[in-house]
């Protein structure tokens, strides 16, 4: 049987020691912030710091996707070591990366006609896409085989839930998910909007709240009334069932211990990341006249 590679892109949020201790490839996106544009990768990539201090300074930062012959580059010389190929990708839904790596993995398969390419797309996003990667190279170390890998992948992604808030709306108006009337009203009140990635992996509101700390609350109330116990069975009700990366993540919430539960005969919730009620009021953010992530027909960002 022949040994196979884990790769993934920039957006799964890995630094390169993480990278490096699961032996994963990542193919890195591209960023412009103002003059200046690099790869997302190391040595090559803006500090943090940085970053943020040209955003709030009103830089406008926009990202692409890696093109086909850009993964083709990064993928050729893993066939080439007669090792087959598996990559989890940033989601459909807000980016073109895994599209562009679709064709680049058909392309190759021409290539290489002795070799196997499996892209999967992952529907998340930074440590949502991070943590599936992980786990998946999880699976790998304990012996399983690529469709293995590639269905374990495929089973429970949409077990990883992304809820977040923003501090700021000014970037979302930039980006065309939100109106300029609703951006300039909400930061004059303070309101924060709390944001989710559906089931197709697309960015959509689910609720708003005033006030860093009750966004942020908002946040701790949807995971403890969705969030599945360790000791608890799987429900088809819940929202999703969260695993913490043993190598970066806190010990499980409540037991003392750093290993994640295990999903073996859990299954998928049948309502997939949406839930079946929010716990706050309805959001009056909705989607924007400028079209975008959480426009009618969840079209995707323009990278």
């Amino acid at each position: 049987m022949r040994d196979y590679a884990i790769t993934t892109d920039s957006s799964c949020d890995f630094d390169q020691a993480l990278a490096d201790s699961l032996g994963v490839t990542v193919v890195p996106l591209s960023v412009q912030i103002g003059p200046r544009r690099f790869r997302n990768a190391p040595g090559e990539a803006m500090d943090s710091h940085s970053f943020y201090q040209l955003l709030s300074q009103g830089e406008l930062a926009q990202t692409s996707a890696p093109n086909v012959e850009e993964f083709k580059a990064v993928w050729r010389p893993i066939l080439q070591s007669g090792r087959d190929l598996l990559y989890l990708g940033f989601s459909s839904g807000l980016s073109g990366t895994y599209h562009n790596a679709a064709i680049a993995a058909e392309d190759l398969r021409e290539e290489f006609p002795e070799a196997r390419i499996i892209t999967v797309d992952t529907l998340c996003a930074s440590l949502g896409q991070g943590m599936l990667v992980d786990l998946t190279v999880q699976e790998k170390r304990q012996g399983k085989t690529l469709d293995e890998a590639a269905a374990f992948a495929e089973k429970n992604r949409l077990y990883l839930c992304h809820w977040f808030t923003v501090g700021d709306l000014s970037q979302l108006r930039r980006g065309g998910r939100l109106s300029a009337g609703k951006a300039i009203v909400g930061n004059l009140l303070n309101i924060k909007p709390v944001l989710h990635v559906d089931n197709e992996g697309h960015l959509v509101p689910m609720a708003s709240a005033k006030g860093r700390k009750k966004s942020i609350e908002a946040l701790v109330s949807h995971m403890e009334e969705s969030a599945v116990a360790r000791s608890s069975s799987a429900s088809t009700s819940a929202t999703a069932t969260v695993w913490p990366m043993p190598s970066c993540w806190p010990k499980w919430f409540g037991t003392g211990s750093t290993s994640p539960p295990s999903p073996s005969g859990m299954s998928a919730p049948s309502s997939g990341r949406t839930p079946a009620r929010v716990p706050w009021p309805s959001s009056s953010w909705g989607p924007t006249d400028k079209g975008g992530p959480i426009s009618k027909g969840g079209r995707s960002l323009p990278i």
